[in-house]
Formats: structure tokens, sequence, C-alpha cells
């Protein structure tokens, strides 16, 4: 939305793509649930799974990943 080049955070550092739209690395065996959210330049290491609906702000390492649902009643 910022129309700025899209940067990818690594273990090494921070790397300028040069590009202004990218989408994101998904590591082999990852399994990605419906409506996962992945923010541009995100690295998902493999033999990761994400359930519904996560959103992905940041690299995320392998493991197994779901969202907390709290239902919370207001009002009558």
């Amino acid at each position: 939305m910022d129309e700025q080049p899209v940067s990818v955070r690594t273990p090494e550092g921070i790397i300028a793509t040069g590009c202004d739209k990218l989408g994101c690395y998904i590591g082999k065996r990852s399994r990605l649930g419906v409506q996962v959210i992945i923010l541009p330049g995100r690295i998902i290491s493999p033999n990761t799974q994400l359930g519904p609906r996560v959103i992905v702000e940041r690299n995320l390492p392998s493991g197994t990943y779901s969202l907390r649902q709290e239902l919370i009643r207001t009002g009558d």
C-alpha cells in the first residue's frame, strides 16, 4: 500500500529486493489452512503448518501455528 520496495528479513540481515511487489517464500512440506494471510516478503520455514485464518506478519520458524479465538458476549 505504501508503494515502497519490499525488503526481506533473514538471519543474515535485511535484503532489499528492489521489487515493489513480492509474494512470500513457503518452505517444503509446509501446509496452509484456508484464509491464511501472508504479508509480502515473509518466510515460512519448511515443515510448518498454519491453521485457518492465521495472519503471518513475521518470518516463522518450523512449527504448528493456530489462531486462538475468543467469543465474547456483549449485551443481550
